[in-house]
């Protein structure tokens, strides 16, 4: 029995392990055989077949003709949980001394190893599936809301709390996946402001045994992060955005980092769908005066007001106090030598006053305050001068 070829190491989780087998019969004559695997144990249900059948219990050849050889392809999947597994011992053997106690002249049992690992660390001998990069999940408010908003009404204005889900809590936490027991170096929350193309590392604070803060880069991996993880596979960890992020629109992911093995992308990395959030701690002000730049308007006309930032105009109510208006010929500062149409003004405005007035008629032909006019003034002698906004 020889293993005439073997799979490559690196075997993607849910590809087929193929071994090609060469047996042959070196005895005197026509014998019978059969080939089995002492994996009796298999607790990581690993599974094999040979043929396209399961090889369970033993396979026969029966009138195995002497000189003759058979190349077969054995194939091995990997079970349910478990990338890494023991080597296999795969026997080839007389039919007519398995489960005999005799011991009969020559070599009537062969056997190979089935792997396609050996560990440099200490040479021992493995069948190993290529470890894809554990999942992240968003979990909690963000996974519900999709969007983020820290503002001048939030509880926490200097931190953003992020919660995700570990899928594969029921083998492991984050932190024991990392290396060497694992592939996962790390698992990060990235941001950029919007517009960006470059994504920076999220922070997060942390007291050591000493009592002292320290910033460190947020990463549900860490050893501090440890604890933070629940049996369930939530964790959560406050993002430092006092003093670190300014306001602005920004998008954040999380981001699990395996070891390179120049495979695909989606092999050495996992990421969360990116959200959206705004950090936002200034309220939006009146920019300038409201337009039209005059003291009155006309009926139906708009008033139109500018802020410092865009605003949601659906979010709050607007109180618009609206000032009696009347009468007045306004804005003459000179002798009255003709009549002015009147216009209408607030009450509350300041206006030079027409200097005509129903007291002093020398020169003109006067003219009479009207019953509807508030607004009035008298001329200063007969040099006709105005009292001015009054």
């Amino acid at each position: 029995l020889t293993i005439s070829r073997r799979p490559h190491e690196n075997v993607f989780p849910d590809e087929d392990m193929v071994f090609e087998l060469n047996m042959s019969n070196v005895g005197v004559g026509s014998s019978d055989f059969i080939l089995y695997v002492q994996n009796l144990d298999n607790a990581d249900g690993l599974k094999v077949s040979l043929d396209g059948r399961p090889l369970i219990g033993t396979r026969e050849f029966l009138g195995f003709a002497k000189d003759n050889s058979y190349s077969k392809l054995l194939v091995v999947q990997r079970g349910p949980l478990s990338y890494e597994y023991a080597s296999i011992d795969l026997v080839f053997q007389s039919l007519c001394e398995y489960g005999s106690s005799i011991d009969l002249d020559g070599p009537k049992t062969v056997s190979q190893k089935l792997y396609n690992f050996q560990d440099p660390t200490n040479d021992n001998l493995m069948i190993k599936f290529v470890e894809p990069c554990p999942k992240v999940e968003w979990a909690g408010e963000l996974k519900f809301d999709r969007h983020f908003l820290v503002n001048e009404h939030s509880d926490d204005r200097d931190n953003l709390k992020v919660t995700v889900f570990n899928p594969n809590h029921g083998q492991s936490k984050f932190h024991n996946m990392t290396t060497p027991s694992g592939r996962l170096e790390n698992v990060f929350l990235y941001y950029r402001e919007v517009g960006d193309l470059q994504w920076s590392e999220g922070r997060t604070e942390i007291t050591n045994d000493d009592g002292k803060v320290h910033s460190v880069t947020m990463d549900f991996a860490a050893e501090y992060a440890y604890e933070e993880e629940s049996d369930y596979g939530y964790s959560s960890l406050r993002w430092s955005l006092a003093n670190k992020v300014p306001e602005g629109t920004y998008e954040i992911k999380v981001v699990s980092k395996c070891n390179d093995l120049d495979g695909p992308d989606d092999l050495d990395h996992y990421s969360t769908p990116v959200l959206s959030g705004v950090k936002d701690l200034t309220s939006p002000k009146q920019y300038g005066k409201p337009l039209p730049l005059r003291d009155s308007i006309l009926v139906g006309e708009e008033i139109v007001v500018a802020f410092s930032e865009p605003v949601r105009c659906d979010k709050f109510d607007l109180d618009v106090t609206v000032h009696s208006l009347r009468k007045a010929v306004c804005g003459q500062s000179t002798k009255c030598f003709k009549y002015l149409e009147p216009q209408q003004v607030s009450t509350t405005s300041r206006h030079g006053v027409r200097c005509c007035s129903d007291e002093d008629k020398s020169g003109m032909d006067g003219w009479v305050k009207n019953e509807d006019c508030s607004v009035w003034a008298k001329s200063r002698g007969l040099q006709g001068d105005c009292h001015k906004k009054e």
